[in-house]
């Protein structure tokens, strides 16, 4: 019976510790997001390499909706009282 209350420990640490990864790693995911859209604007307007798109849709989607997912988390927490301070 140990063993599973030092797993829900464990998992408690890793759901506290999620939003402090995702406010750290936030504006990276918006720089990736819109450098991948400024590449598919070009390879768009260039009509070259096309098959390219569907990846670089892909990576500037998720960049964006793991930003967004760290806004929220953040949010959440100063509403809450528990302001996220990211080291660094």
């Amino acid at each position: 019976m140990e063993i599973v209350a030092q797993w829900l420990d464990d998992l408690d640490d890793l759901v506290l510790a999620l939003p402090l990864i995702l406010e750290r790693l936030r504006w990276r995911c918006l720089q990736v997001g819109v450098l991948a859209a400024v590449i598919l604007a070009g390879t768009a307007l260039a009509g070259r390499f096309l098959t390219l798109m569907p990846a670089l849709v892909s990576v500037a989607m998720t960049s964006v909706l793991l930003w967004a997912a760290g806004f929220i988390a953040t949010e959440l927490a100063h509403l809450t009282g528990t302001p996220i301070q990211p080291k660094g």
